[in-house]
């Protein structure tokens, strides 16, 4: 069996092409997934989104110099959000700069009713946080997005 110096460059110009329109849809379906978590872990933020997570939920995508990989990396730059992704223990709260704590309790109410509980300030020095329960947006929205990119990476390769 002879291979002609042609057909092998033939073949080397086809594996190129071939190469470059998998880095190429690789590159496209990371982005993909990357922008899909970001949009699910958006919606799976509650509806009182009061800290301003929602907002702070950001993707890249980055490329891997040795291995010409591609990886994303979705997140939020809130510093409360590992806890509400992940919820709190019970803990004590105590002053710090200050001989007591200060603050306004009972501002529970209906803006569509209209009626309020009257507030008031405590001044303390201790208070029993019970801690809160997760409510996960991140971890939901990747485990979501997963099979589809899966899906879609395998008609790729």
């Amino acid at each position: 069996m002879q291979i002609q110096p042609a057909s092998l460059a033939k073949f080397n110009r086809d594996m190129d092409k071939y190469n470059k329109e998998v880095h190429t849809g690789v590159r496209r379906e990371v982005q993909r997934a990357a922008i899909n978590v970001e949009r699910e872990a958006k919606q799976n933020v509650s509806n009182s989104d009061l800290l301003g997570t929602r907002s702070s939920v950001k993707s890249s995508i980055f490329r891997k110099i040795l291995n010409k990989g591609y990886s994303a990396v979705v997140r939020s730059a809130h510093k409360a959000s590992v806890y509400i992704e992940e919820g709190t223990k019970r803990h004590n709260i105590t002053p710090r700069n200050a001989p007591y704590l200060h603050f306004k309790v009972g501002t529970a109410g209906s803006l569509k009713t209209g009626k309020f509980t009257k507030s008031q300030w405590v001044r303390t020095k201790l208070v029993r946080h019970p801690g809160t329960r997760p409510d996960p947006f991140m971890g939901p929205a990747y485990e979501r997005v997963k099979p589809d990119f899966i899906r879609r990476l395998k008609k790729i390769l």
